[in-house]
């Protein structure tokens, strides 16, 4: 891995494309790490896991094999049978799930995506998901955002509280110390100088 300055954008694994390849390789790279990971996935979708193949919405559309064949837990081939029964419950699925069945595509979309973020959030690693669309700049998927925070809490940068959301429901609101807001100054000037260095460079070409 090349070596840089802090304030630099290194990571250990970038993976080009969040679909189920580039989730599995996420996924199989935690597992194996003997350490915390920081990863980059590019993805234009908004959630990693789904691609092309598990994106779609249509019901009709089903997975070309059983779901006993499906799972993503080494050990536990009857993890996403589980997991689809449960969802077919929680929705009122009206056919039968059981390992010999086909489900939806877009089902197994998300249990590749809840997959990964439970891995995440075991590992302690930070997954970025930088979406880049046409009209759109980098956007941190929320895969990164619980390993984040948890670091900003542990460098004392942040401060946790729970409280009340607008819907009523228990919810934890984090606001930065003033040691993180020093820290904010400094990244933002850094990240401010290497704007201006990058503008100086395409001026000159």
């Amino acid at each position: 891995m090349a070596s840089g300055s802090a304030h630099e954008r290194v990571f250990d694994l970038a993976v080009i494309g969040g679909g189920y390849a580039g989730a599995v390789t996420v996924l199989e790279t935690l597992r194996l790490a003997r350490r915390p990971l920081k990863v980059c996935v590019l993805e234009p979708r908004d959630v990693l896991g789904h691609g092309v193949a598990y994106s779609t919405r249509d019901p009709e559309h089903r997975l070309n094999t059983r779901a006993k064949r499906m799972s993503l837990v080494a050990g536990d081939d009857d993890h996403f049978t589980r997991w689809a029964q449960a969802r077919a419950t929680r929705i009122a699925w009206p056919e039968r799930i059981d390992e010999d069945a086909f489900v939806p595509r877009d089902w197994f979309g998300c249990y590749v995506t809840e997959i990964l973020e439970d891995a995440v959030r075991r590992s302690n690693a930070i997954v970025e998901h930088l979406r880049v669309t046409s009209n759109d700049v980098l956007h941190v998927g929320e895969s990164a955002l619980y390993p984040a925070l948890q670091r900003l809490l542990l460098n004392g940068w942040a401060k946790a509280e729970w409280g009340v959301s607008e819907a009523n429901r228990r919810a934890r609101y984090y606001t930065l110390t003033p040691a993180g807001r020093k820290q904010l100054a400094e990244e933002r000037g850094e990240f401010e100088r290497m704007v201006r260095a990058i503008q100086h460079v395409l001026e000159a070409t």
